[in-house]
């Protein structure tokens, strides 16, 4: 998935196409953290199942040991009451009471209330409690269940309220029979239920265990949580009233459901295959509450572990990221750098060959101009001069460009006639190009002022026609066209990078092979070039870009394959110079003898200004070394009334040889020569009150140019 940047080229959208240790490193992230939640619940699962399964034995444990227990009282009880029944049997009631054999039998057995025995009426003739003797029992089950001869069996009835200790108890009986087994009367003993609710509340193993005694008619009987009041039948606060009164169906381990809509699990015994039955019931859900703490715990710890992984992976990716953007950061600077080494190298060299190559230049150019003046009706020879004079020119354009390039030139900002430029590159291509290329001059506003380098100014429009006319090596028209154009602040829309206000249009049309979008984008980076080897530097458009720019216009190229190319380049327009700073030789004044000292390593430069100084009636003196013109204005200090002097020589440069010159007069004008015009170089020679900076390459027009700008004084009265 792509989309356009700024420029309209598509770029790749973030996360679009990730790398793929990435999607890796996901992968095997995921893997961990779905294969520890799958531990966790996995385990999780096998805690519930065995919590579930030791609830369920010890349910069953407790219902055992309780039903055991219940057992071996109910059979204490029966043994006892056999004893009884057996001694009254064979003991003689007139030497020893019934009452007094009653009492021997009833100690000894603590889980027992009280003993009683009836006669064949159903009343009390003896008790373990005197005050239950002479009371009706008759009515009561345990009497009746014996009525028969066939009723010989141990009973054990439902629970009965005493009339006494208004207690409810649990009785337990045996048939009594004479010599002749006929029914004699009955021997009961009653179990109080707060001792069956003590016992079974030592038996339970927590308190979401309950342990119950059931009967199958009349229900629970009494349980460890039993509320057992004076006149009131036991109450249990956890059996659920849906649990059966007949648990003869029940026998095992079963679900049920409590009140208050939780879980239980129930485990059901018979006490001696009779109609009584035990049940212990487990709360599940409170038995489960620790369980479900430390899966909350687990579960915590679980998020806290795929937090922390997520983290700990976001930050590895993080880091990696940064890591990897701070290789491409560095990897780019580096890339930067060796381009800054490479442009300070290439300035380095340009600076050291832009003298010697500028020395050769001003010969050529200076002594080109000289022949050319000195022809008389020889045309062929003035026509190979123009081409010595042209290609000159061109390789005085190529190092200024390489100059202004590696920023080993200061820049002057003034007012510049722009269609003075055009017509200076119109009149220096005329002559070079192609005889089938027409050059279209259209000067709709010829004036138009802007403010900037006139040398960088004449680079930009020769660089763009250079371009134009090497796109149509077998000929086609060149259209240059130069317009004042208004941007209002709530027009249509504008450029890119330009503001309200007046410009100065500069179009550049061929009608050559065009170039493609993929070139059209890189046009303006340094050294890009589709020119062959030898052809072309790929500068001239990047130092074009660069100086429009930095004038504070825009620069623009519409092109396509076929259809030829044009560049718009809009630069602001400033008011125009009151006064031209253009001189020629003609309006400099006349030398009348005054003495010029020039001082270059160069004999040809020497050679060059002495002739262009003795043409315009100065005295010049020349010198080669710089300690040697140091030693002759020592001589006569008063001789000279101008210095032109070379800055970079081998002795001492041209601006310590002023310092030393101005010891011996302070008032004599200079004029300083460079190959290459830096800050560095302007600020020395403001420091020196120099008041003219003179570049390389000479020519006849640059030096009389600078002769009449330093000597304003008129001549003296001869």
């Amino acid at each position: 998935m792509t989309r356009e940047d700024g420029r309209g080229r598509p770029c790749q959208l973030l996360g679009a196409n990730l790398p793929p240790g990435l999607w890796l490193r996901l992968t095997v992230l995921l893997i961990i953290v779905g294969s520890y939640l799958m531990t966790v619940v996995v385990n999780d699962r096998r805690e519930h199942t065995r919590i579930l399964k030791d609830i369920d034995r010890l349910s069953s444990v407790t219902t055992t040991s309780a039903t055991t227990h219940t057992e071996v009282i109910f059979a204490k009880t029966i043994d006892l009451l056999a004893a009884l029944r057996f001694d009254l049997a064979k003991g003689d009631t007139r030497t020893q009471g019934a009452q007094e054999i009653l009492e021997d039998h009833f100690f000894g057995a603590p889980e027992l209330r009280t003993t009683l025995m009836l006669d064949t009426d159903g009343r009390i003739v003896a008790s373990s409690v005197p005050a239950f003797i002479g009371n009706d029992a008759s009515f009561h089950p345990f009497f009746k269940a014996h009525l028969y001869p066939d009723r010989d069996q141990p009973f054990t009835g439902n629970i009965i309220v005493g009339n006494t200790t208004r207690a409810p108890h649990l009785f337990s009986s045996l048939r009594l029979a004479d010599s002749a087994g006929n029914f004699a009367g009955v021997v009961a003993a009653a179990y109080e239920l707060t001792y069956l609710r003590d016992l079974y509340r030592r038996l339970v193993p927590g308190s979401s265990f309950t342990i119950g005694l059931f009967h199958t008619e009349e229900g629970l009987i009494v349980a460890s949580d039993s509320e057992i009041r004076p006149g009131q039948l036991p109450l249990s606060s956890r059996f659920p009233a849906n649990v059966p009164s007949d648990g003869s169906g029940h026998w095992g381990s079963i679900k049920i459901l409590v009140e208050n809509g939780e879980d239980a699990l129930m485990t059901t015994q018979t006490v001696n295959a009779g109609a009584f039955f035990v049940s212990t019931m487990a709360n599940v859900n409170e038995l489960l509450s620790q369980y479900r703490e430390n899966r909350l715990i687990k579960f915590a710890l679980a998020a806290v572990f795929v937090c922390t992984a997520m983290v700990l992976a976001i930050s590895l990716e993080i880091y990696m990221f940064r890591r990897r953007r701070a290789e491409a950061d560095k990897a780019a600077l580096e890339i930067t750098l060796r381009h800054a080494q490479k442009m300070e190298a290439l300035g380095t060299l340009a600076g050291g060959l832009a003298h010697d190559f500028n020395n050769f230049l001003s010969s050529i150019i200076g002594f080109g101009e000289i022949a050319k003046e000195r022809i008389e009706d020889r045309p062929s020879l003035e026509g190979a001069i123009d081409h010595i004079l042209i290609a000159g020119r061109r390789a005085e354009a190529l190092v200024n460009q390489i100059l202004a390039f590696s920023r080993r030139t200061a820049p002057t900002r003034e007012r510049v006639r722009l269609a003075d430029i055009l017509r200076e590159v119109v009149e220096l291509m005329q002559t070079s190009i192609h005889p089938a290329l027409v050059v279209s001059l259209d000067l709709q506003h010829g004036d138009l002022w802007t403010m900037g380098d006139a040398g960088q100014l004449d680079q930009v429009v020769m660089n763009l026609c250079s371009n134009s006319v090497q796109a149509m090596p077998d000929g086609g028209t060149l259209r240059i066209v130069l317009e004042a154009v208004d941007f209002e602040e709530k027009g249509p829309p504008r450029p890119a990078g330009i503001e309200a206000g007046r410009y100065a249009s500069i179009t550049v049309a061929d009608t050559g092979r065009g170039m493609s979008s993929e070139v059209r984008e890189r046009i303006f980076e340094p050294f890009f070039t589709t020119k062959e080897i030898g052809r072309g530097t790929g500068l001239g458009l990047s130092i074009a870009h660069g100086i429009v720019i930095a004038t504070g216009g825009t620069i623009s190229v519409n092109s396509r394959p076929g259809e030829g190319t044009v560049v718009d380049v809009l630069l602001p327009l400033c008011l125009p110079r009151t006064e031209t700073m253009h001189t020629d030789v003609d309006s400099v004044p006349e030398g009348a003898g005054r003495c010029v000292m020039v001082v270059d390593d160069e004999d040809s430069i020497v050679s060059f200004m002495e002739d262009r100084l003795a043409c315009l009636g100065f005295e010049p003196v020349g010198h080669t070394s710089a300690c040697e013109a140091l030693e002759a204005f020592e001589l006569t200090p008063d001789r000279f009334d101008l210095v032109i002097t070379d800055f970079a020589m081998p002795e001492m440069d041209g601006i310590a040889l002023v310092q030393d010159l101005r010891r011996w007069r302070s008032d004599v004008s200079v004029i300083l020569i460079t190959g290459y015009n830096t800050v560095e170089v302007r600020e020395r020679a403001r420091e020196q009150d120099i008041e003219v900076i003179l570049g390389k390459p000479l020519s006849s027009e640059k030096l009389a140019s600078a002769i009449a700008e330093v000597l304003r004084d008129p001549l003296p009265a001869t």
